[in-house]
C-alpha cells in the first residue's frame, strides 16, 4: 500500500512569533480545538459538538461544508444547547495557517482510510485527539503523538481537557507528531514509493 504523503514545507509548526500573530488574527484567545473535514456521518462531527458541550472552557472551530445535512444538524445542536464555544467557519483555503494557530486537532471519525487531515495536522506540530479505530491507530501513537479514545463525547472531552491542562505534554506530542511525518509520510517518500511500484510493474511486462 502506498502511504499518503504531506507537503512538509507547507504544513509545518509555527515559530512563537508567527503563532502569536496567527492566533491574534483568527481571534484565538483560549485553548482552541480544530475540527476540520467533510461533514458526513462517518466523520462524526456531532460527537465533537457534544464534546464541546462538556468543555465550555475550550473553543471549537469547525471547518468544512457546513451546508451539508450533517453540517446543518451540527449547527442545530449548537443552537439548541446555546453553545458559546462552538464556531462553524465553513470551507477554508487557509488550512496551513489554521493548523499552526490551533492547539489540538480533534477527529472523532468512526470510519477512515489513511487520513490526510490527520497527517497535515501532525506535520504542523499539532497533537491529535482521535478515535481508536484501526486506520487512526496506524497514524497516531497513543501517549506519544496524541490520544486515542472511544467515540464517546465525554471521553473525547476528557482527552481534550487533559491536553489543555498539560500544555508541555501537548507540545511534546506535537513535536513527536511532526517527526513521525518527516520519517514516514513526506510527499517525496510517497512519490518514491509510487515510482518503485510502477517500475516493478513495468519490469514484469513480457
Amino acid at each position: 500500500m502506498v502511504k499518503n504523503g504531506v507537503k512538509t514545507g507547507r504544513f509545518y509548526p509555527a515559530a512563537p512569533a508567527e503563532r502569536a500573530e496567527l492566533r491574534q488574527g483568527f481571534g484565538f484567545t483560549r485553548f482552541t480545538v480544530l475540527v476540520p473535514g467533510r461533514f458526513a456521518p462517518e466523520k462524526n462531527q456531532l460527537a465533537a459538538v457534544r464534546a464541546a458541550r462538556h468543555t465550555p472552557e475550550l473553543d471549537f472551530i469547525f471547518v468544512g461544508d457546513m451546508d451539508s445535512t450533517v453540517g446543518q444538524l451540527a449547527q442545530r445542536y449548537k443552537d439548541r444547547f446555546r453553545l458559546q464555544n462552538v464556531q462553524f467557519w465553513g470551507r477554508r483555503w487557509d488550512m496551513p495557517e489554521l493548523y499552526r494557530a490551533a492547539d489540538v486537532l480533534l477527529q472523532p471519525t468512526i470510519a477512515e482510510n489513511q487520513s490526510l487531515v490527520t497527517l497535515e495536522a501532525m506535520s504542523s506540530g499539532l497533537p491529535i485527539v482521535t478515535t481508536d479505530i484501526p486506520a487512526q491507530a496506524e497514524l497516531v501513537t497513543d501517549g506519544q503523538t496524541g490520544l486515542l479514545v472511544p467515540t464517546d463525547p465525554r471521553l473525547l472531552a476528557m482527552a481534550l481537557k487533559a491536553l489543555a491542562a498539560h500544555p508541555e505534554r501537548a507540545r511534546q506530542f506535537g513535536e513527536q507528531a511532526r517527526q513521525y511525518v518527516l520519517e514516514r509520510h513526506t510527499l517525496e517518500q510517497c512519490a518514491a514509493e509510487v515510482a518503485r511500484l510502477l517500475h516493478g510493474a513495468v519490469s514484469q511486462q513480457p
